[in-house]
């Protein structure tokens, strides 16, 4: 998929249900529901028990707000 080449609408259509998703999960503690839009790369770094880690020890990441624009996008663009 080529970002660069979609509009930022086009982008944040894509982008909305993933960070919902994140959201939700980190604030529940859901690994698998956290993971879920993860490549296998991405899993990779994404541990469970490191991330249950991370859960338990930070009230941060598990009290996010589902807040996200079109301001909070950012795209490279090459001249």
């Amino acid at each position: 998929m080529d970002l660069l080449a979609k509009s930022d609408e086009e982008i944040f259509a894509i982008a909305k249900p993933i960070w919902e998703n994140l959201v939700k999960s980190s604030n529940l503690k859901d690994y698998g529901g956290f993971t879920r839009d993860f490549s296998t790369q991405m899993l990779f770094g994404a541990n469970e028990v490191e991330l249950g880690k991370q859960w338990a020890n930070n009230k941060i990441i598990v009290n996010l707000k589902d807040i996200l624009s079109l301001s909070a996008l950012l795209k490279e663009v090459s001249m």
